[in-house]
């Protein structure tokens, strides 16, 4: 179980990891969140740049494995062993999604959405439209749907077929 905190955890309180960015150029701002393993132990990580708004956390939980967005960076973190996977140099992430049917990620940038499968190997799915944001809304009978946002214009016409891991575009309903 992960849940996000709004605050830094009291010192001590919890095991304490930090998760930091590749780069030198950073803030001295941080996101919280705290993860429960199987053997309901708990520990907090940290993770740099505060940004709510694009703060995402997704979890396959039979695998224990959980996908962090924070400040447009993208982590894979083991929650039994505490520590990072892997990270994608890929900039401007803004979402997360675990799909527990297949034990794989969606993730989603500004203009792209990966699928990141159980063997860790992301792969970039085609999109049959061009956008400037993509935002997973929610997952209704293995069709995720997702909200492309172009110049200040939303549309959520657009699905992820969980099962062929691909975007379609929803059919129009008829009346």
């Amino acid at each position: 179980m992960i849940t996000k905190l709004t605050c830094p955890p009291i010192s001590w309180e919890y095991e304490e990891i930090i998760f930091d960015l590749p780069w030198p150029w950073k803030m001295t701002s941080w996101n919280y969140l705290l993860f429960t393993q199987e053997s309901w132990n708990q520990w907090c990580g940290h993770f740099r740049e505060e940004d709510m708004h694009n703060f995402k956390v997704a979890e396959i939980k039979s695998k224990g494995i959980a996908c962090v967005v924070s400040w447009w960076h993208w982590y894979l973190i083991d929650i039994e062993k505490k520590e990072k996977i892997k990270d994608l140099e890929n900039n401007m992430l803004v979402d997360a999604y675990g799909d527990q049917k297949t034990n794989i990620f969606y993730i989603a940038s500004d203009r792209s959405i990966y699928c990141i499968d159980s063997n860790l190997l992301e792969q970039e799915i085609d999109l049959p439209f061009a956008a400037d944001g993509i935002k997973f809304i929610k997952e209704n009978n293995r069709k995720l749907t997702i909200d492309t946002f172009i110049i200040w214009e939303s549309n959520s016409n657009y699905y992820i077929d969980l099962e062929k891991r691909c975007v379609n575009k929803k059919l129009p309903k008829f009346k």
